[in-house]
Formats: structure tokens, C-alpha cells, sequence
């Protein structure tokens, strides 16, 4: 029940919010307008439009001038800053984890995995193809690649709604200590265009992440595909400041 609360808009905010996250409207779904909603709660436009900016600022829902206003597709934040797993990242953020196995099996190391996971030509290798879904919606495409040497077996487990982290650390004890990731634009081609569900030729976001033990061992090397309108990023920045010719910085 809406109240005489002076904060009536944020009822009207938490309240519409309810409808997106129990879908009872879909994603690109146009929501009912002003009038329409102020008369189903019964308080002014002018409350409404202020709930509904609110959302729209916290990208809940978006606006096509002259069309609407729509229930925008939720995107799932990569923190930077922390080494974590895409189930870990969308379970923080409220939403519900699958993932849907392509491929799983073992392969030999070519030149360029040798590379990317610092072993020799010929080496035994976990290869893993997996979709990565957010409250059922396809959001990412993984390609991962595990030496065998840390890992023995790990394709016979049951990878479907588990994190490979967690299974790494819990199952194998491997400490995972951090990570090195580059972020690149793409554009989706028909394979993955199938697996996301989106055009071919959509914009993309490439990251590539290669995951190191606390003894500095590479673990794992991946590769995400996902719809660039899915994901956001997360930046955490600082600035240092010079040393002295001691090697202490400088205090400011």
C-alpha cells in the first residue's frame, strides 16, 4: 500500500522496480505510460515521471523519445580491481547464475596456448566452452583452456551451475592469487551471434584473462565474449605519488 510518505516517489520507484525483477514485463518491453501509471497508483503524473527518471538514471528502464519507456536489459559489473568469476559477480549483484557446456575435453597444447599458459608444445590441456547465463538470459560466451597438470579430471565434473574457481581452490587447492585481463571491442560474429542471441555484426566486448596461483603459476587462460550492452565495467583508480630519493614518497 502507497502511503502519505513525502517520499512517495521512491515508493512508486521500488514498486515498479518489484514488476522488472519479477518480469512481469520483459526485457524491451515498453512499460504503461505516465497516465497510465499514475492512475493504477492513483498519485500525480508528476510523481510517477520523478520514479520513473530515477530508474531511468539507474538503468532499470530506458526512453525512446516519442515511443516510450522500456524495461532496459540488465548488465552484470566487473569489478576490475578483484579477481573473480562471472557466477561470484551476478549472484553479488542479485541475479540468477546458469551456465549451458558447449564443449569440454582435452586437448595439446599448440604453439599459441604454450604462450598464453606458459607450458610446452604438446601438453595435455582442459579445453571448455561454456554459456554464461543471467536470470536465463544468454550473456556470455567462455572459452577456457586449464593445464591438466593442476587440474586432473576436471572435465568429468559437473561444470553446469558451478564456478571453476571455486571448484580450482576447493576440489584442486589451488590459491588463486591474481589476474591479468585486456578488454576489447568486437563485433559479434555468427557463432557467438548464435550462442547470445543478438545480430551478427552486434558490438562486442573480447576480454581475455590469464589467472595466476600464489605461486605464480598460470592457471588459466579465458576468453569472454559478451553483448557490449550487457556488461559494465568497474574502475578503481589511484594516484601515486613521487619518491624522494629515498624511495618513500612524497607525502602531500
Amino acid at each position: 500500500m502507497l502511503n502519505n510518505n513525502p517520499l512517495l516517489h521512491v515508493q512508486i520507484e521500488r514498486a515498479i522496480q518489484s514488476k522488472v525483477n519479477n518480469r512481469e514485463w520483459s526485457y524491451d518491453e515498453k512499460i504503461p505510460s505516465e497516465r497510465e501509471l499514475s492512475k493504477m497508483y492513483k498519485v500525480s503524473r508528476i510523481t510517477i515521471r520523478s520514479a520513473l527518471d530515477d530508474l531511468v538514471r539507474k538503468n532499470v528502464l530506458y526512453r525512446i523519445q516519442g515511443k516510450g519507456t522500456f524495461v532496459a536489459i540488465p548488465k552484470v559489473e566487473h569489478k576490475i580491481s578483484k579477481l573473480s568469476g562471472f557466477t561470484e559477480d551476478v549472484k553479488k549483484q542479485g541475479f540468477e547464475p546458469s551456465t549451458k557446456i558447449i564443449r569440454k575435453e582435452r586437448i595439446l597444447a599448440t604453439k599459441s596456448i604454450s604462450e598464453k599458459l606458459n607450458v610446452n608444445i604438446g601438453e595435455n590441456i582442459y579445453y571448455i566452452e561454456r554459456i554464461r547465463f543471467g536470470n536465463q538470459e544468454p550473456w556470455i560466451f567462455e572459452k577456457n583452456y586449464f593445464p591438466e597438470k593442476y587440474c586432473q579430471n576436471l572435465i568429468s565434473i559437473d561444470l553446469n551451475n558451478k564456478s571453476i574457481y571455486t571448484i580450482l581452490e576447493d576440489k584442486y587447492n589451488i590459491q588463486l592469487e591474481y589476474g591479468k585481463e585486456i578488454i576489447q571491442a568486437i563485433l559479434i560474429n555468427s557463432l557467438e551471434s548464435e550462442y547470445l542471441k543478438i545480430p551478427v555484426g552486434s558490438a562486442g566486448l573480447l576480454m581475455e584473462r590469464i589467472s595466476y596461483d600464489i605461486n605464480n603459476n598460470i592457471v588459466e587462460w579465458s576468453q569472454s565474449i559478451c553483448n557490449a550492452d550487457r556488461c559494465k565495467f568497474y574502475f578503481e583508480l589511484r594516484r601515486s605519488r613521487p619518491f624522494n630519493d629515498e624511495g618513500r614518497r612524497f607525502k602531500k
